[in-house]
């Protein structure tokens, strides 16, 4: 049915875009690279030639999944943050927020902790937004060991090292700075950083450490912070 409008809707980049990324996102569930491949080469020739945003999101989603099933792991991972960049731009929180949950799939065989930061964003989203990919979220963190909250009331708790993270924000202390801070890699500290902002609902850093500064109830000081990791 997808192929079919595939063709029915040729001239009409944006609506295509949709439709070829659901095609890739089948075909990969039914083990189909080669399609997968086509359609998501298809994407690609769009975005070069149109250059919107929204379809440069969706064809590094695809390519992303694309590479995940491939076991191409390096280009899975830029194309996902890549995509997720590009999302954050876009009134389209349940397609960044499937898109997150993949990457946090993609995550799980190799990076346990960004992973399990990955889904808990996803699915604070999920539950805020009142998507149906509550239960796949939640079972991916079961499966990982992370306690998977279920219910819009508690969306927006943090694990104890995301407290250990948002009060270091709150420091005006940088990714790389937290990194060193708690003994983790950049891209880990990063991801708690993303997953902070999601589950708190705050737009970015700068809003995120005046949060964590009337948390606090006083002046950020980095010296008053003693890590207990």
């Amino acid at each position: 049915m997808l192929e079919r409008r595939t063709t029915a809707l040729d001239g009409q980049p944006v609506e295509l875009a949709a439709i070829l990324t659901w095609l890739v996102q089948a075909n990969l569930a039914h083990g189909e690279l080669g399609p997968a491949q086509d359609a998501t080469q298809r994407l690609e020739e769009f975005a070069r030639r149109y250059g919107q945003v929204l379809i440069e999101a969706r064809a590094a989603s695809s390519r992303a999944r694309l590479s995940t099933a491939r076991g191409e792991l390096t280009v899975a991972s830029r194309q996902f943050e890549r995509a997720l960049t590009l999302y954050a731009g876009l009134p389209l929180p349940v397609e960044a927020a499937r898109t997150r949950l993949a990457y946090a799939y993609h995550l799980s065989a190799t990076q346990p902790e960004p992973a399990v930061a990955e889904a808990q964003a996803a699915l604070a989203a999920f539950e805020q937004l009142g998507a149906g990919d509550i239960d796949v979220a939640a079972a991916l963190l079961r499966s990982t060991g992370a306690v998977a909250r279920i219910g819009p009331k508690k969306a927006g708790v943090l694990t104890r090292r995301e407290m250990e993270v948002f009060r270091l924000i709150g420091f005006g202390l940088s990714n790389p700075e937290i990194a060193q801070r708690l003994s983790i890699s950049r891209k880990t500290a990063a991801h708690h950083v993303s997953s902070i902002l999601a589950k708190i609902g705050l737009r970015n850093r700068a809003q995120a450490a005046a949060q964590a500064v009337r948390s606090e109830g006083k002046p950020a000081d980095s010296r008053d912070f003693e890590t207990s990791a």
